[in-house]
């Protein structure tokens, strides 16, 4: 079934399939197959020339984090949205497959500058788009680079509907510990024992425009000082602060031209997905010895009106753009950042702009229901962790312990076991919970945590994904 409108899907970053000029997948995995490429870090310099083809239709894990994908969203957008096949379309090297269809995937080369990205959808936009209004769905990054094509290049005047989910509008500190300390398997120990073998890695993103754009556009670094920007603190080489600069001043323009794209074309509907309870990395600080430590504690110079953490990856407190306050343009989601890309409540919105009436498109920021926060970082194989777990908006009696399933996702090659785990949990001082994770062989693993006799809705669930990764 056709629609009245042309939807667009945006991936975050390393959601799209890269291929050499030989058409070679470098990232990602061919159109239709589902075993992921080998890595290899050189291969994803700024300096080799890549084509986006395609979204990821399974999850990956680069070396040091994992990777959403997107075949889930397509296929609920397809259910809710009664389309067909061939009703959807990819954008491949040479375009848009089929310019007649209704939902297009937009493939993007995730290391560029979000400008660079955002003027590659607007032309694939305009090539498609013929007299149909534009809903454009951006996860992650994507949403930066669709709102630059929404704000700077004008596509406010043909969108009815910009949704962004998980969107580190204002940054996101994990991309500040990337580039400044280098990649790394989480915090503690394990995390810096883990960086001086992803130094390739490390050498790479420090290559990528794409990653200074992620910056926190705040305030997030503590020093004798003060409170001070990532381009601002001097402890950092001259290399870094000469591009985070670029990238804050990136930003500014970006805010700059949306106030007024609002002003123009206040019709145009925004959605920002945001989620919090989640152990996110949300401020950074500068030690005794001058170095550079990131922290999962909310930033307390900051008033975050209870908005504790993030989804894992984005803090709360940045998931909305500067310039929008509204509580109309903004919902609360209760998953984890990677979970999210395939978030049913987003899915559901987008649903509402087919319908014959917009009264009801509008969000609202309470979080109204008991779920189950996480903590936890991508593992190293056969290395054995914990995953934090926490239920928020209700409280169980004692000794009611969560069930935790863990599988290997389909399709994401490796030896991995076949059959589905039960994870031992154990309840910890502070009232929550952790779920021990045995070693495992690399690749992506699903994971579904449920808890019984919640008070006021008897079960809750909630699931995600989590990366092994060899390091």
């Amino acid at each position: 079934m056709s629609l009245k409108h042309l939807v667009v899907v945006v991936p975050g970053i390393g959601g799209s399939n890269l291929v050499d000029g030989k058409e070679r997948r470098v990232w990602g995995h061919d159109l239709g197959a589902l075993a992921m490429a080998p890595f290899r870090a050189e291969e994803l310099a700024i300096d080799n020339p890549l084509v986006p083809a395609g979204l990821l239709r399974v999850s990956g894990a680069l070396p040091w984090t994992g990777v959403a994908s997107y075949g889930r969203l397509i296929a609920k957008l397809k259910r809710r949205l009664q389309l067909s096949n061939d009703d959807v379309s990819a954008v491949g090297p040479q375009g848009v497959l089929n310019p007649a269809a209704s939902l297009v995937e937009f493939g993007y080369d995730f290391r560029q500058p979000m400008a660079d990205s955002a003027g590659r959808l607007r032309a694939v936009i305009n090539s498609v788009r013929g007299n149909r209004r534009v809903i454009v769905v951006g996860h992650s990054m994507g949403g930066l680079v669709a709102r630059w094509w929404w704000g700077v290049l004008g596509g406010h005047r043909v969108c009815d509907g910009l949704v962004t989910v998980g969107t580190p509008h204002r940054g996101a500190p994990k991309a500040l510990d990337w580039l400044v300390n280098g990649v790394s398997l989480g915090l503690g120990p394990v995390g810096a024992a883990s960086r001086h073998l992803l130094t390739d890695a490390s050498q790479v993103l420090q290559g990528w425009p794409s990653v200074y754009e992620l910056l926190p556009r705040y305030r997030v670094i503590k020093s004798e000082a003060g409170i001070l920007y990532p381009h601002e603190w001097e402890g950092a080489g001259d290399w870094f602060r000469d591009r985070a600069g670029v990238a804050y001043r990136t930003h500014l323009e970006l805010e700059t031209a949306c106030v007024a794209a609002t002003e123009e074309s206040p019709q145009s509907a925004f959605m920002a997905f945001y989620a919090t309870g989640h152990g996110t990395l949300s401020s950074a600080f500068v030690d005794r010895d001058g170095r550079l430590r990131v922290s999962k504690d909310d930033p307390d110079w900051f008033d975050t009106k209870g908005w504790k953490g993030g989804d894992g990856t984005v803090p709360s407190l940045s998931a909305t753009p500067v310039e929008r306050e509204s509580v109309n343009e903004r919902t609360w989601s209760p998953e984890h950042h990677l979970a999210m890309a395939d978030s049913d409540r987003a899915v559901a919105y987008v649903a509402q702009f087919e319908q014959d009436g917009k009264g009801n498109v509008r969000g609202g920021s309470d979080e109204d229901e008991a779920w189950i926060g996480l903590d936890y970082d991508v593992v190293r194989v056969e290395t054995s962790t914990a995953l934090g777990l926490r239920l928020n908006g209700a409280e169980v009696d004692d000794g009611v312990v969560p069930q935790v399933i863990l599988k290997a996702e389909p399709g994401d090659g490796g030896d991995r076991p076949a059959d589905a785990m039960r994870l031992e949990v154990a309840q910890t001082a502070d009232g929550g919970w952790e779920a021990g994770l045995p070693g495992l062989p690399p690749g992506s693993y699903r994971f579904t945590v449920s808890l019984d006799h919640v008070p006021g809705v008897d079960r809750v669930e909630t699931s995600s994904l989590i990366g092994v990764v060899e390091a």
